[in-house]
């Protein structure tokens, strides 16, 4: 029987670059996404397909720098790390790889620890390890579902 690390590992995979039960996972629906259709803003939307995945990103390096008992990295809800501008996006290729870094390297520190571990306090915070992780798959998903509908907006303006 798989432990929960082992179980909450294989849902970041899936969710990622697997085949999730509700269709296509992060990378298979980025990949389809050429530069100027993941810079473009749909009417209406206010966002990129480009700052949803600087924004996923950013969230998955505030999950690394604490579970990596780094305390310094601070999000402001809404400010420039959470939502950055266009003129502050790194180019399509580069947002890809660092999402995928990301990925790697979540997996890679889910490997170093035991369940124990997912019952253990954040520092600096009310919430335990398992409930950070288990947020980053449901960000992923919720977002996922936000750059399918800027996608599919974005394609029937053009």
């Amino acid at each position: 029987m798989p432990t929960q690390v082992q179980r909450l590992s294989e849902d970041l995979r899936l969710v990622f670059s697997g085949q999730p039960w509700y269709g296509e996972g992060v990378m298979e629906k980025l990949s389809a996404v050429s530069a100027a259709e993941a810079n473009a803003v749909a009417n209406g939307t206010g966002r990129s397909v480009a700052q949803l995945v600087a924004h996923m990103i950013a969230w998955r390096q505030y999950a690394l720098e604490r579970m990596t008992s780094d305390l310094d990295l601070r999000i402001e809800i809404g400010g420039p790390i959470d939502w950055p501008g266009h003129d502050a996006l790194p180019s399509w290729p580069e947002l890809l790889s660092e999402l995928t870094d990301t990925q790697e390297r979540l997996l890679s520190l889910l490997s170093t620890h035991d369940d124990t571990w997912l019952d253990t306090l954040v520092p600096g915070t009310q919430y335990r390890y398992g409930f950070l992780i288990s947020g980053i798959i449901d960000h992923d998903v919720y977002h996922l579902g936000q750059i399918g509908l800027v996608l599919r907006m974005v394609r029937q303006q053009s």
